[in-house]
């Protein structure tokens, strides 16, 4: 698959659920290896990563190759299940605590959204995917219609003080800046003092990064 996605110059869609192969990737098959395939496809192609059940070992190194990484409620990740870790350490967890959204959305940050369902995610890897050209030959959707137009930003002036030591909310910030209904935040529950979004700003996609 990551050799047709760079053949094709087409983004690369996974959708996780179930156990994979061994950690040593030592398997027969194509060469490079998929993992080593995923690697060289950096930066050719979008590759979103959706993990929507329990996911483990071979196929949960996908995650950290990827681009863009959600998960469902009901999903987890992990390289090695519960039974393993009873049976190497004696420690008894559920998938849930070993690697759920809980552990990856907010802790790890391996997995960069937080989808309800199958559904949901696919929307989402759809609407992230909106912003990127298909591969890097080529540029961006240009957005025709919508909020493109030219617009007031007066509202700025009375959110940003002019004393700099007093803060702001910057989400309030992009909101007034960006095309409405364009953002798209990044890991909004991972590392919160720095706001990541993809938006559009009269048609063109952007990504911005703000300090809050």
């Amino acid at each position: 698959l990551a050799q047709l996605a760079a053949q094709e110059r087409v983004p690369l869609v996974f959708m996780l659920e179930g156990a994979g192969h061994r950690l040593t990737n030592a398997h027969s098959g194509r060469r490079p290896n998929d993992l080593q395939a995923l690697a060289a496809l950096s930066g050719l192609v979008p590759m979103v990563c959706l993990v929507l059940g329990p996911s483990a070992g071979h196929s949960a190194l996908t995650a950290p190759l990827s681009d863009f990484v959600v998960m469902t409620e009901a999903a987890s990740m992990f390289s090695a299940g519960p039974p393993i870790v009873k049976g190497a350490i004696g420690e008894v967890v559920t998938k849930e605590q070993l690697g759920g959204p809980a552990v990856h959305v907010a802790l790890s940050g391996v997995a960069h959204n937080l989808a309800a369902d199958d559904g949901a995610a696919i929307a989402l890897a759809r609407r992230y995917l909106s912003y990127f050209p298909q591969n890097a030959w080529a540029h961006p959707p240009l957005a025709e219609s919508g909020d493109v137009g030219p617009r007031s930003l007066d509202g700025i002036l009375a959110l940003i003080d002019p004393d700099p030591r007093i803060p702001f909310d910057a989400h309030a910030l992009l909101d007034m800046l960006v095309d409405a209904g364009t953002l798209l935040e990044i890991q909004p529950r991972y590392g919160a003092s720095l706001v990541t979004v993809l938006a559009r700003l009269g048609g063109r996609a952007v990504a911005i990064l703000a300090n809050n």
